[in-house]
């Protein structure tokens, strides 16, 4: 009560009480008023939203207008800015909540962390969203949605929120907790002073790991976006289903023989763990694993050679160990031939003396070859074929010099492009992610793999209906192969021809200073010059199109054996479902008698 007997009104929590000290909130309304009780209380205890403002007029704090300026009578605005500011003018208005409320829940619906103002104006959650209003954009809907830094404050505040341990690590772990399917996915994580490993893979995938009895292993460098992060890869390919499956990924900041020691020792404990049966390695059990193909990092066949040196019984040196399993990518050492010698020399008589160490018939054969080419080329295949030299590079590449079983090793592969297809698989997704969105996006992706492989081997569904014989291949490649040519043919004509239309102009440049003798002379030359262009252009066109006509017969060919191989794979199909039907009847007759 006030000196002249009166309440004054004021705003507070329902829970507050006439106390002094009080903690909840209790704050008088200033000046004279009128007040809308009834307008008060449906603004706080209904949530009602006030209509949208339609003035624009900004004023000083200090201003005594009571009124907004007339537009009609008034239509300049004089605005005064004191300073420097690197921020745009405030929008004239808020936007209403029902609309900021729709906005947030279309992040929330997209859930992506790497989500940008741009990526998010061109999705169809929001084309969607403005349809409901009439509009195509946002900013129809509201003006305050001009300004776009006001939507990446949107974005950025709905990713802390839904991300609030950020991206890497942490944030992962904070992803694990809620997502189900992530929490299936992650089987181990390690964070601590020996740093950071995620091993990813559902079970299925460890446990077809557990049965191989080879694979390849890859690092890839530009998965993740933290530069200290990497992400490792152990993929097969199948060639009954003709297709390639990754077994697992570890996310690891180690990139050092130590960082790969701890990781595969870390992978076979959890294939054991998860599989139930034991890893075994033929070199050292007698049975299991025969091969493990890699490219040519010494960290990472280290430090596998020191893992199995330790779990070897006989504790035989990582030399020794590596020399019977270890292959090395035959891609990757053409690249190191290449890059030695520079790749305008491939196909040169030193780039096929340097790949011929494939091929040598014995380790005697490989070190002479070795031995001559230090002796008698440059510095840098010098360099070259002195690490070529190592006992475990030559184990690696050469069928003589290798301690694994002659019949294992001329079937297994020699190249690591199962593990860089599935690289090419991840890369689709996006390159250089942040720890969480590389997790989520690679736990769809073999969620599938595996789901696939499951679905060929009980019921004979193919991934894909394209024919996978020798012929259906044979005919593919000679149809990429003309495709390639063609292209070829017509970079160089369009190349030919600007530099015919080039030179035509510099004798047209010289002709208009010489006489008209000299005129007459390179008319006759030029024209003859262009009577042949035409006539060979004429030639080639021919022949593009001869070559058109035997691709699309190549390619008619083709799409009539895939149709061929789709009505048999149906006709199959049929028949599983028939004798599925038939054994369904058995059983129901056997339980009704």
């Amino acid at each position: 009560m006030n000196v002249h007997g009166e309440f004054p009104p004021y705003i507070g929590c329902s829970n507050g009480s006439n106390e002094f000290l009080t903690k909840h909130h209790r704050g008088s309304i200033q000046g004279h008023t009128s007040i809308d009780l009834q307008f008060l209380e449906d603004l706080f205890n209904h949530d009602i939203m006030p209509p949208t403002e339609e003035c624009g007029v900004f004023e000083s704090l200090a201003s005594r207008r009571k009124y907004c300026v007339d537009i009609n009578e008034c239509p300049y605005i004089l605005f005064t800015s004191h300073g420097i500011h690197q921020h745009p003018p405030p929008p004239p208005s808020k936007a209403p909540e029902r609309i900021l409320q729709g906005v947030k829940r279309i992040i929330q619906q997209i859930q992506d962390p790497s989500l940008t103002t741009a990526q998010f104006l061109r999705s169809p959650q929001l084309e969607a969203f403005c349809q409901q209003y009439g509009a195509s954009t946002l900013a129809e809907i509201h003006s305050s949605f001009c300004n776009k830094d006001r939507i990446a404050t949107i974005i950025q505040k709905q990713r802390l929120l839904s991300y609030p341990n950020g991206q890497d690590i942490n944030g992962l772990l904070f992803l694990q907790n809620r997502d189900s399917l992530i929490n299936e996915y992650i089987q181990e994580k390690y964070y601590d002073s020996q740093g950071t490993m995620v091993f990813c893979a559902f079970k299925d995938q460890i446990d077809l790991l557990s049965t191989l009895s080879s694979f390849e292993i890859d690092m890839s460098f530009k998965r993740i976006r933290s530069k200290e992060m990497n992400e490792v890869l152990f993929a097969t390919f199948m060639p009954d289903q003709c297709k390639i499956i990754t077994l697992l990924r570890v996310f690891t900041s180690e990139d050092s023989t130590e960082g790969y020691y701890l990781l595969f020792k870390r992978a076979f404990h959890l294939i054991e763990k998860v599989s139930g049966r034991p890893v075994l390695f033929d070199p050292i059990h007698g049975s299991g694993i025969h091969g493990i193909i890699v490219d040519m990092d010494t960290k990472q066949y280290t430090g596998l050679g020191q893992y199995l040196s330790e779990i070897d019984p006989q504790h035989q040196d990582p030399t020794w160990q590596l020399q019977h399993i270890i292959i090395f990518c035959r891609v990757h050492f053409q690249r190191s031939n290449l890059k030695a010698i520079g790749t305008k020399n491939k196909g040169s008589g030193l780039w096929s003396r340097m790949m011929s160490l494939l091929d040598c018939q014995s380790e005697a054969e490989y070190d002479e070859l070795i031995k001559l080419l230090i002796q008698y080329e440059s510095p840098a295949v010098q360099t070259w074929a002195i690490q070529k030299k190592s006992a475990v590079i030559k184990a690696g590449v050469n069928e003589s010099c290798s301690k694994i079983q002659p019949h294992y090793f001329n079937i297994l592969r020699n190249h690591t492009n199962a593990v860089e297809q599935s690289h090419q698989k991840s890369y689709a997704s996006g390159k250089y992610l942040t720890l969480a969105e590389a997790a989520r996006n690679s736990a769809k992706l073999d969620k599938d793999d595996i789901l696939q492989y499951h679905n060929f081997q009980q019921f004979n569904i193919h991934h894909s209906y394209r024919a996978s014989t020798m012929e259906a291949n044979y005919l593919r490649h000679m149809s990429r192969e003309r495709r390639g040519h063609k292209r070829q043919r017509l970079s160089s004509t369009a190349e030919s021809e600007s530099q015919a239309s080039s030179q035509n102009f510099e004798i047209s440049h010289e002709n208009s200073r010489g006489s008209s003798s000299q005129v007459a002379d390179n008319e006759s030359t030029t024209s003859s010059r262009n009577l042949r262009r035409v006539a060979s252009t004429n030639i080639l066109t021919i022949e593009q199109r001869r070559q058109e006509l035997e691709l699309r017969d190549l390619e008619a060919e083709v799409k009539r054996k895939e149709e061929e191989v789709r009505l048999k794979q149906l006709q199959n199909e049929q028949l599983e479902l028939e004798l599925m039907r038939q054994r369904i009847q058995i059983q129901e007759q056997q339980q009704t008698d």
